[in-house]
């Protein structure tokens, strides 16, 4: 239960000593009641007259609130020991996130990162909160009691002495079973949040593969996982609360037997003896609210060991010295020199160096390029000069012309703050477009940033968005193309002149030839006055580098010689480009005529300038997306009541029989715990009696037995069988999360950030959980209980009865409804700023790169530090009332126990006579205290209730999809074996891909072509028209093109023309307008999910999950075995990189496939469509991050594969466009070209100057 790590908090020994102190105070108010309790109902029992009594009675009423301050006072001290413990170390692990130590996000997952700083936090607050003072209550409250004990009767007392090392040593025996439990089911829960969050940045390729349903499998026997650990874990945990809670009862029950012994033998008087029985309970009750919350401490424990162990974790690579050791670089000019000595990078667990022995020198405000293979270490080696990576071996030193090179850290702000780094895919926070424009230059003004947006080629985009600069723009760029948001990322370069470091790696890559050299004239102002390093694969770049590079296995060599020579030189690029056109499939007259127009295009210069079509730039296809990125929190479509429980009332009905079985077990125990006070309180006062015979007191001593034993039992399946129950719902619940979400993966304005998905999984569906374990069984189970105690109580005394209902009442109803009002807008405010919480700290976490850049870490950490006051303010504002309710609640019980009293004595005693009918005033007052379980919990529950409407109106924003989380449940259902591997579903780790009968399943009912569907076009679409909603201008108007089977097509256009869209009307992604789509003579919308078997399709940007390589490939089939996985991975050029991978299939590809580089990350995607067998292939710029070399033999290998396949491919590049049969051009939504490459070579200007600037790239 403990962490060692606890004991060296910052002032943990004040809050000991506090504790201490609030102990024993606590200890001596519970002798005050004992005593008073005890002397007031034996001088009754006695005969005294209940005037009397004022005394005792008062000593018990002060006490009693005695001990309620103390508790008050205690708990207030022990939240603000809590809170400022776990704020320094969320405040550390923030800073560590925001000071660029990638090594988080690396190991952990982003995801992770931010539920442990929310979620994570919370837990480990509520332990601090909970673990302390029940520790020191375990040890000194039970000393105190046992001392006070021996002189009332010396047997009671050994029997406690005896019990307490037993308890102790099954709470630590049980203790250590549940801890290996607990700690597998917080990794469940860690892989079952990342997992999820995973699938949703990669539903789109997801869907677009066709594996929604198998990956709906997966998720679901993820979250299934989670629940079986939780239950194995709370079956361990709750034992052992049931094992101790059944030896204090067996002690309590043995003391009370004891005792009535004693009073028959005379040995003691009735008065200690009730003493001693009323401290009985308070004796073990420490130690069983301590076993009663081992489960939630262990939650605690575990997630403050990963807070914990995330900031103990160092930095990527060793060093020699300590970063805060070294120097910081002076400021860079055109005398500095950058000197790496034999730098080598290697990633964990990689087996391999990305940079091998790397040594360079880099001078002042020279421009140096740095080409090769994908993969072989050229981004590696850019972000370790932008300083987010630190050298495994070797040097890294800087000197500005005039002192001795130093020993330099580029990890830290001096250096970042002198470097602008554009990434192949950079980060585009979910904000405005001004403040993603101006994020390095925060005060930029709006003059600024719209000029520094015409630099960049924005200004189309920003004239098209309906709020301007305003425009909310999408996590992570996916609201915006590649290109777009490359552009975005290069505007920020124009705001920050004085920065003197750019580092870009592929900076046009996403954009078309025309759009690419227009940009590259508008860059080239940027290169003066600063150090530039370019990684590219686009020659063109070349003509500007005072440098040339070249990496190959890690290894850097330098290319030597003039730029014109390197047009020559064996670099392999236009090698492999010349040798592309000897394939081509034209008649010999028109393949001459292409060859000779792309030489005349490599032989001229061509510069932007001498571009005679429109250079215009036009906004994405995706920008639709962008405008909804801003209204993720508008309802769903058909949601006329966001408030109407469409997700969890169902399971009411669904689990009925459950939800009846758990409220009758939590019933029956609390009756139980009621009736064994009852009994035990007649037991001793029956005793006092001295009867002849023990057989006059057999029945209360049968009823202590049956009781004492049965209610812990009745408590362990009480909690069994409600905690099965609920996380088999939100086990469910998570299903139908995803199921939704995937069915409108693709839809536009469907897009939702992962800090909101991951609040619904973590928060929502969380608080959804906690609404039936602390607010719907406690409510039904109090009510019940209330009613059985009224009725009861009536059937004596109808006065009585009706003052214990007004009284409980109170405590049922009055004090849960004043709770819930006082409490709702706090609670209200702590949920809406939870969920800001994790929306905003998921966004900056996944692009602490660029916050750490731009030199805002200390603002952004503040940022989050005041979010996280405003929840502390209203989480404490909620705490003061809770004491407060406490309280209230703790005057009731008192001034019921005290009419207990009054009635009972009046009722049952007569004055100055002894015993008879007063035996039942113990009966009574003990039973009515013990009701107090039942009834404290209510308040707190019900004002948690009012979140749970929040929860509810936030999943009702996403419409459902019952059907296919039905078919999803039928599917895992089936005990399949796996795939012709043998594997079991869920062997490959947690990473294997279901069974090939769930993968079909996932498809749909729709089959694939048959002979008599090849008479029609493959695709055949007929005036289609679409515009994307908040924008008028039409993605695409009035297309007609039919494309036979077998067909080799290219689609190009300028970026944003409506290519994309094309694609994605032909998938059945989103319905045209107007006009119609057929595939094989069928409408596209006809095949459902079904579409992915007929049309293979590789997007953009598509996604490399974290899980294994197998796991990845596998998406598109399942059921291939590791030789067909190793095949397609060297048809696709990765057989080396997969040679150098020491765990081979089984490597972890990382968050977004960190662990290759992104040239090989498309060939993965690419390796996933070749293994999906369809008959049709798509594909959205394949080649992106390629090398020429790579780029030409994989469109050999595309070629090869789809000789009997029809391949529609958009692309930006024209090399080896000769090898396709028919070329279309697609501008403003409309096709502007269509033919043959050779026909359009001789008779089209527009093509013929495409390919004269594709030839200078």
């Amino acid at each position: 239960m403990f962490d060692k790590r606890l004991f060296a908090l910052p002032a943990v020994r004040r809050a000991l000593i506090m504790l201490l102190v609030a102990a024993f105070a606590h200890a001596l108010c519970v002798l005050g009641e004992a005593w008073g309790l005890s002397t007031a109902i034996a001088r009754i029992w006695n005969g005294d007259p209940i005037s009397d009594q004022v005394l005792p009675i008062a000593v018990f009423a002060a006490c009693f609130l005695a001990s309620q301050a103390v508790a008050w006072i205690s708990d207030t001290r022990m939240e603000s020991f809590a809170r400022s413990r776990v704020n320094e170390i969320r405040e550390r692990l923030m800073e560590r996130t925001f000071s660029g130590d990638v090594r988080l996000k690396e190991k952990a997952g982003s995801a992770a990162v931010a539920q442990t700083l929310i979620e994570g936090a919370a837990q480990v607050e509520s332990y601090l909160k909970l673990v302390l003072p029940k520790m020191v209550g375990v040890v000194v409250i039970p000393l105190i009691i046992f001392i006070a004990a021996i002189p009332l009767d010396i047997v009671s007392a050994f029997i406690l002495l005896v019990l307490f090392p037993i308890i102790v040593f099954f709470m630590i025996l049980i203790g250590n079973m549940a801890q290996d439990k607990a700690q597998r089911q917080y990794r469940a829960f860690q892989t079952m949040s990342n997992h999820f969050i995973d699938t949703l940045r990669g539903l789109p390729t997801i869907k677009a593969l066709g594996a929604g349903r198998a990956r709906g499998i997966q998720v679901f026997e993820t979250s299934e996982a989670f629940r079986r650990a939780t239950i194995d874990t709370l079956k361990v945990a709750t034992l052992s609360g049931a094992v101790l809670d059944l030896i204090a009862t067996a002690g309590v029950a043995a003391v009370a037997i004891m005792l009535g012994l004693h009073l028959i033998d005379g040995s003691i008087a009735l008065a200690p003896a009730l003493a001693a029985l009323f401290l009985s309970p308070e004796y073990f009750k420490p130690i069983r609210a301590f076993a009663g919350d081992f489960h939630a401490s262990l939650d605690g424990k575990n997630a403050l060991a990963a807070m914990l162990d995330l900031e103990e974790r160092t930095g990527t690579g060793t060093e020699e010295t300590p970063a805060e050791e070294k120097a910081a670089p002076a400021v860079w000019n055109d005398s500095s020199v950058l000197s790496l000595r034999d730098v080598s990078v290697a990633y964990e667990d990689a087996g391999f160096s990305a940079i091998e022995e790397t040594t360079i020198d880099l001078h002042g405000h020279e421009v140096v390029a740095l080409i090769g293979p994908s993969g072989s270490g050229k981004s590696t080696l850019a972000s370790l000069i932008a300083g987010f990576l630190r050298p495994s071996t070797g040097a890294i030193a800087v000197s500005s012309g005039i002192e001795a090179p130093i020993d330099v850290d580029l990890s830290c702000d001096a250096w970042r703050r002198q470097v602008v780094y554009i990434p192949q895919n950079p980060y585009v926070f979910k904000a405005s477009l001004r403040d993603n424009l101006r994020f390095y230059a925060p005060d930029a003004s709006d003059e600024a940033v719209l000029e520094a947006a015409r630099a960049a080629g924005l200004d189309a985009l920003v004239d098209e968005m309906p709020d301007g600069l305003d425009a909310v723009i999408g996590e992570g760029g996916r609201g915006l193309s590649g290109g777009q948001a490359q552009r975005i990322a290069l505007a920020r370069t124009f705001l920050v002149p004085e920065r003197r470091i750019l580092v870009l790696d592929e900076p046009t890559e996403h954009l078309d030839v025309e759009t690419e050299l227009e940009l590259k004239q508008r860059m080239l102002p940027l290169f003066e006055d600063r150090l530039c390093i370019i990684v590219t694969h686009r020659l063109h770049w070349l003509d500007q580098a005072d440098r040339i590079f070249r990496m190959e296995g890690g290894r850097l060599v330098e290319v030597e010689g003039a730029m014109d020579e390197q047009h020559a030189a064996d670099d392999g690029a236009h090698i492999a480009y010349d040798a592309a056109l000897t394939f081509a499939p034209t008649a010999t007259g028109e393949a001459a005529y292409l060859d000779e127009a792309l030489s005349a295009g490599r032989s001229s210069s061509v510069r932007a300038s001498r571009v005679t079509c429109s250079l215009d730039d036009r906004a994405s296809d995706d920008t639709a997306f962008a405008h909804a990125a801003g209204s993720a929190d508008a309802l769903a479509p058909g949601t006329d009541d966001p408030k109407r429980d469409r997700w969890v009332r169902p399971y009411f009905s669904m689990f009925r029989p459950e939800l009846i079985r758990a409220v009758a077990l939590g019933v029956a125990a609390l009756a139980f715990a009621t009736l064994l006070m009852f009994s035990s309180g007649y037991l001793i006062s029956r005793a006092a009696e001295r009867p002849d015979a023990i057989l006059l007191v057999y029945l209360p001593l049968i009823c202590v037995q049956v009781f004492g034993g049965g209610k812990p039992v009745l408590r362990y399946f009480e909690r069994l069988v409600s905690h099965d129950w609920v996380f088999r719902m939100t086990s469910d619940l998570r299903l139908r999360l995803y199921a939704a979400l995937e069915k409108t993966a693709l839809a536009p304005g469907s897009r939702r950030s992962a800090g909101e998905v991951l609040g619904l999984v973590s928060d929502d569906i969380g608080h959804i959980q906690n609404l039936y374990l602390r607010s719907i069984f406690p409510a039904v189970t109090a009510l019940l209980l209330y009613l059985l105690v009224v009725i009861a109580l009536g059937c004596l005394s109808l006065p009585f009865a009706a003052g214990t209902a007004v009284l409980l009442g109170v405590a049922a109803f009055v004090l849960p409804l004043i709770s819930l009002r006082a409490n709702r807008t706090h609670l209200e405010r702590s949920k809406n700023a939870t969920d800001a919480c994790y929306a905003s700290l998921t966004d900056d976490v996944l692009g602490s790169n660029d916050i750490v850049l731009a030199g805002r870490g200390a603002e952004f950490l503040e940022t989050h530090r005041a979010a996280q006051s405003a929840i502390a303010r209203e989480e404490s504002a909620v705490e003061r009332r809770r004491h407060v309710i406490d309280a209230s609640m703790a005057a009731v019980f008192c001034i019921g126990t005290c009419m207990t009293i009054v009635w009972a004595g009046e009722r049952f005693a007569e004055p100055g006579a002894m015993g008879n009918a007063a035996n039942w005033v113990a009966a009574f007052v003990l039973g009515f205290l013990s009701l107090a379980e039942a009834f404290s919990p209510l308040p707190h529950g019900a004002a948690v209730s009012c979140t749970y409407a929040q929860s509810i109106t936030h999943l009702n924003r996403i419409p459902e999809a019952e059907d296919e989380a039905r078919a999803i449940r039928r599917a895992c259902t089936k005990p399949v074996k796996g795939g012709r591997n043998g594997q079991e579903r869920g062997s490959d780790d947690r990473n294997a891909f279901p069974n090939r009968r769930c993968h079909a399943d996932a498809q749909g009912d729709a089959c694939l072509l048959n002979e008599a569907d090849a008479t029609h076009p493959a695709i055949d679409v007929r005036e289609v028209a679409y515009v994307y909603d908040g924008s008028d201008r039409p993605a695409l108007d009035g297309v007609t093109l039919d494309i036979p089977f077998g067909q080799k097509v290219a689609v190009l256009g300028r970026s944003g023309s409506g290519k994309s869209t094309l694609l994605s009307l032909v998938r059945g992604d989103a319905a045209p307008q107007n006009g119609s789509i057929r595939i094989a003579g069928r409408e596209a919308s006809s095949f459902g999910n079904g579409i992915a078997r007929i049309v293979g399709y590789v997007q953009q940007d598509p996604y490399v999950f974290d899980q294994t390589l197998r796991a990845n490939l596998r998406i598109a089939d399942p059921n291939a075995t590791d030789e067909d996985l190793r095949g397609v991975m060297e048809s696709v050029g990765l057989a080396p990189a997969l040679a150098r991978l020491p765990r081979g299939l089984n490597t972890l590809c990382g968050e977004d496939g960190a662990r290759f580089s992104g040239g090989e990350r498309h060939r993965i995607a690419l390796a996933r469509v070749l293994l999906s067998k369809a008959p049709i292939i798509m594909l959205d710029e394949p080649m992106s991050g390629l090398d020429p070399d790579t780029e030409a033999g994989l469109l050999d290998t595309f070629m090869n594969a789809a000789q009997n396949r029809t391949l529609v491919m958009v692309t930006h590049h024209l090399a080896g466009i000769e090898r396709f049969d028919r070329v279309i051009f697609i501008e403003d939504g409309r096709i502007a070209m269509d033919g043959t490459p050779a026909a359009l070579a001789r008779s089209d200007a527009r093509f013929q100057a495409l390919l004269e600037f594709d030839a200078n790239c």
